[in-house]
């Protein structure tokens, strides 16, 4: 007898069965369907058996795109249950694209059958994984996923590729090279130079950090400037004769760099011309000449180590 999904009207579906299995079809997908048997004999009809309540089902639809999204060194991959097809979801298939084209199924980290994930509907894997093989993705690849669902009847299509995709980045590498233009600087001003750190990790550069401390190799370092979009850089309003430390980050996407080796740098020029060059006359006489001078009012920021004496001849 064929129920009607429980108005309490029945139906005869089949007689003359000769076995003991039958299959019922053109039914509707996730109806349920009451049904119940009576076995014949030469004298009559049985009793009915007692009933059963069976859904009517059919794979799950075919999923949504499903996204990735990069957070810190892991990639997490989100996607929407799709209707089950009346029979509940035991299980997704996630595959990862490859750098060859080709997809492969993450089970380490994406495990389908783990009821935990099949609840949650979401996985994460390291971005470590993602460089290795089988997928030997590199910096700045994006990440495409692809994912099924698994019922009792059997697995849907597979979803589109994911539409919002996680690109692999990292911190860049700090800068290298930090020093001074000893041309452009003065005992007010040190102009700073650096070269861009030998990875950016799927991101460039948009722009560096500056900091610096006056003075105290023990003190804290404050930033000077920011968004600095050259790899130089003129630090001004200096006290002469002081030593400053400077240290720089880099920035991209993911975030800054560590620091750059730190320098100490002196706020020192040039010194002004000696004054006061005059003829020493306890000293000269025919066959040689003593001069004498003073130092410039300023040393330039630093102490002056030494003199450098010119002449040229003149007539008598």
């Amino acid at each position: 007898m064929f129920g009607d999904g429980g108005t309490g009207t029945w139906t005869t579906l089949a007689s003359n069965v000769l076995t003991t299995t039958y299959t019922a079809t053109g039914l509707t997908n996730n109806v349920i369907y009451s049904f119940k048997v009576q076995a014949t004999n030469v004298v009559g009809a049985s009793l009915d058996s007692t009933s059963v309540s069976i859904r009517a089902a059919a794979v799950p639809d075919q999923p949504a795109s499903p996204t990735s999204t990069l957070s810190n060194d892991q990639v997490v991959i989100d996607w929407t249950a799709p209707p089950d097809g009346g029979s509940p979801i035991t299980g997704y298939v996630l595959t990862i694209r490859k750098s060859d084209g080709d997809y492969a199924e993450e089970t380490v980290n994406c495990d389908g059958s783990d009821s935990s994930i099949i609840a949650a509907t979401q996985c994460t894997v390291p971005v470590s994984v993602l460089l290795a093989s089988p997928y030997s993705l590199s910096w700045g690849n994006q990440v495409y996923t692809i994912v099924t669902a698994t019922n009792l009847v059997g697995t849907s299509v597979n979803s589109a590729v994911s539409s919002t995709r996680a690109t692999l980045m990292s911190n860049p590498d700090p800068p290298r090279n930090l020093g001074y233009d000893t041309s452009s600087s003065s005992g007010s001003q040190i102009a700073l130079t650096w070269d861009q750190g030998a990875n950016n990790y799927g991101s460039a550069v948009s722009s560096y950090r500056v900091s610096y401390d006056a003075g105290d190799p023990s003190g804290s370092f404050s930033v000077i400037a920011e968004t600095v979009s050259a790899t130089t850089y003129t630090a001004t309003g200096l006290t002469a004769s002081t030593t400053y430390r400077f240290k720089v980050e880099a920035l991209n996407d993911f975030g800054y760099s560590t620091f750059s080796d730190e320098v100490s740098i002196l706020a020192a020029q040039e010194p002004d011309a000696p004054e006061s060059l005059t003829n020493d006359a306890s000293i000269t006489s025919e066959t040689r000449i003593g001069f004498t001078w003073s130092p410039a009012a300023f040393d330039g920021g630093t102490a002056v180590i030494d003199y450098r004496v010119t002449y040229d001849q003149g007539t008598a």
